[in-house]
């Protein structure tokens, strides 16, 4: 008999891993089975039995057309006959390259759509997952895009993206001004400027100035030569100068110094300067040889000045006494003090004593009485008495009387009084002054129709007086300014 040997089961499985014009072509080839102890080597061939290369792998550079290929084992029978068909790779283009500003966005995109991609770098795209997408590079870019088929081939194009810098502009400003102050801004380092955004301001060069209103926001457009443009903001905050506090007037004896005062600022300087004990603090003691008005400039925490004043003091000597009266209606009577420098005001009327810069006195019935002011400060004490009339004031005017005139008022030394009356009538005329002391008293006879009297002011002192017609069935005032 005989012996027959087992043979091994194996079989050659081969595979194109890519095939592509103008590129290496790849195939890989394995054994698969069991080859049992006969370690088959694999073999490539061209068509014209030319052996290329053994091993698990075949690389043909450069692929520019279809070939066939044999691929064997040995020992062994396998043998595979492999077209290799190469496609063309993805053809795309992204364009032409662009210039941008810093900062500024660009749309990138392939003119052919793929399913598989992939962009180099990554940086400054807003999605590098997409095909179309927005760039924005800090610095100039070169930006590949790879493009792959289903049979592996790959392609790619470039897109530089030049990226110009915005001109670096310097603001010369103050950080902080205040209201009314000239404010002068300069802008350099760019070629243009455009300046906004404030009321009243639109400007295209590099210097402005205006004066400091409200806050300030200005915007400023500055351009380069290359067209690129820096928006820059401006903020100005603007202050108001503080409101200071100044002491009261003071009224004092000669030889005895004043407190003077100001509050609400950082620095002041009063003036004038002679008297004082140190006019660059805010509490100077003042010391005048006569009456003086004293002002203060000052500056606040914000650097804002202002001026405030006056203070004044008055170098007292002997008192003048002076009040003032005004009847408000029937008897009662509205007294003030006018003199300066009193301290205490004392009021003497029917035998009433009064205490009080003003008081108000209800007088018993209409007449002339008698007033008495006392006034004193540590410089001394002064009286006055003076006569006043109390009027009956809610009686009914004269009857028929109308058109009641004063001209000219204030007067110098004539004045004329002009009426009409639709009767005949019989009327007191009185001239009081602001004391209620009686001037002047005439008695006209008066026709029907316009009456017009003269009134002779010569020997009047400067001063408010009263004109008055009276009879029994009413009477009438008028208010008259002396000069």
């Amino acid at each position: 008999g005989s012996i027959e040997l087992a043979q091994p089961l194996f079989d050659l499985e081969v595979n194109i891993v890519s095939a592509c014009i103008g590129n290496d072509a790849v195939l890989q080839a394995n054994i698969t089975g069991d080859a049992g102890e006969l370690n088959p080597i694999i073999l490539y061939y061209d068509n014209n039995w030319n052996e290329l290369s053994s091993g698990t792998e075949l690389v043909l550079p450069m692929l520019t057309a279809s070939t066939q290929i044999y691929v064997s084992t040995c020992p062994g029978n396998n043998l595979r006959a492999v077209n290799i068909n190469p496609t063309n790779p993805p053809s795309f283009s992204l364009g032409a390259d662009q210039t941008i500003c810093s900062g500024d966005t660009i749309l990138i995109q392939s003119d052919t759509d793929f399913q598989f991609f992939e962009w180099q770098p990554v940086s400054g795209l807003i999605d590098s997952d997409a095909l179309i997408t927005l760039a924005s590079p800090e610095t100039s870019t070169t930006y590949i895009l790879t493009a792959y088929d289903q049979a592996g081939c790959e392609g790619s194009d470039t897109l530089t993206i030049s990226v110009n810098p915005l001109p670096e502009v310097i603001i010369n400003a103050p950080s902080q001004a205040c209201e009314g102050a000239l404010l002068e801004i300069a802008a350099s380092g760019a070629e243009n400027y455009f300046w906004s955004g404030q009321e009243g301001i639109d400007a295209d060069s590099a210097e402005i100035s205006f004066v400091a209103s409200n806050n300030i926001s200005l915007q400023l457009l500055a351009s380069s030569e290359l067209g690129c443009i820096n928006n820059l903001q401006l903020n100005i905050p603007v202050f108001q100068a503080a409101e200071v506090e100044l002491s009261d007037d003071q009224f004092v004896c000669n030889g005895i110094p004043a407190q003077l005062l100001a509050t609400g600022a950082a620095e002041y300087l009063w003036f004038p300067e002679e008297g004082l004990s140190d006019a660059q603090i805010s509490n100077p003691l003042a010391l005048p040889l006569v009456s003086t008005a004293y002002f203060v400039n000052y500056t606040d925490a914000n650097g804002c000045e202002g001026e405030a004043g006056p203070v004044n003091i008055i170098i007292g000597a002997a008192l003048n006494p002076e009040f003032s009266f005004n009847q408000i209606d029937n008897y009662n009577v509205e007294f003030e003090n006018t003199t300066e420098g009193a301290e205490s005001v004392t009021w003497i009327i029917q035998g009433n004593t009064f205490e009080g810069n003003s008081i108000t006195y209800n007088f018993p019935f209409e007449g002339f009485f008698t007033v008495t002011m006392i006034i004193a400060n540590n410089c001394g004490i002064d009286t006055i008495t003076s006569t006043i009339e109390v009027l009956k004031l809610n009686i009914q005017e004269i009857p028929g009387l109308s058109a009641l005139k004063l001209f000219p008022n204030p007067a110098n030394n004539l004045i004329s009084l002009s009426f009409e009356l639709i009767q005949p009538n019989t009327i007191t005329l009185d001239l009081i002054n602001i004391s209620g002391k009686l001037q002047q008293r005439e008695l006209l006879h008066l026709k029907q129709g316009l009456n017009v009297k003269t009134i002779d002011l010569s020997g009047l002192s400067s001063g408010i007086y009263f004109i008055r017609l009276i009879n029994e069935q009413g009477s009438t005032i008028k208010k008259l300014i002396v000069n």
